[in-house]
């Protein structure tokens, strides 16, 4: 199974910040919230990270729905709070 797949990851003061950018395809679903159970284990959110990896691979499903070659998803922590930004640049949006 192939993932094309980038990282870049970042940590400035008290924030914690990392996104991906993932091939819009469906196996970017699944990816996508395992590597989001991941991050938040790491961060030390494991109760967390099933209701965000749910919140995320919902969002995930959405944008692939829209034909963009790419899905970008970004997860911050900042004094305890986490965001959560999936976007889909490029993507087809049919009009009516």
């Amino acid at each position: 199974m192939s993932h094309d797949l980038a990282v870049r990851a970042g940590w400035a003061g008290h924030g914690r910040d990392v996104s991906w950018v993932l091939s819009a395809r469906p196996s970017a679903v699944p990816t996508a919230r395992r590597m989001t159970a991941a991050r938040l284990s790491a961060w030390g959110l494991t109760d967390h990270a099933e209701a965000a990896s749910l919140l995320v691979a919902d969002l995930v499903g959405q944008a692939l729905q829209h034909r963009a070659a790419t899905v970008r998803l970004a997860l911050g922590l900042t004094d305890g709070f986490v965001r959560c930004e999936v976007d889909n640049p490029g993507a087809r949006h049919d009009h009516p």
